[in-house]
């Protein structure tokens, strides 16, 4: 039973995955199937596992930067925005 659940999730989110680049509104081609499915599985969930260490890497190094008296907004960039785009704002099937 857990097999056949664990199927039936695998294969709505390829299928949902797929319309999704169908409608890609920047006008772009749609990526290919075999690397919407590659993202889905594969690198979206390792890019929001690398935001996190990011982010956490962020809070510290944060801190050391404030105390030395320097600005945040580069090592922010590095570490969490640039990690962000990347996991969610791109599009699916796209590396």
């Amino acid at each position: 039973m857990r097999k056949m659940v664990l199927s039936l999730l695998v294969a709505a989110a390829l299928v949902s995955a797929a319309s999704l680049t169908a409608a890609d509104p920047g006008g772009a081609s749609p990526g290919k199937a075999e690397d919407v499915a590659y993202d889905v599985l594969i690198v979206r969930p390792a890019s929001w596992f690398y935001l996190a260490t990011g982010f956490t890497m962020y809070v510290p190094a944060a801190v050391v930067t404030r105390i030395a008296g320097k600005d945040t907004d580069a090592l922010q960039e590095e570490l969490v925005s640039k990690r962000y785009r990347y996991a969610a704002e791109r599009p699916w099937g796209r590396f």
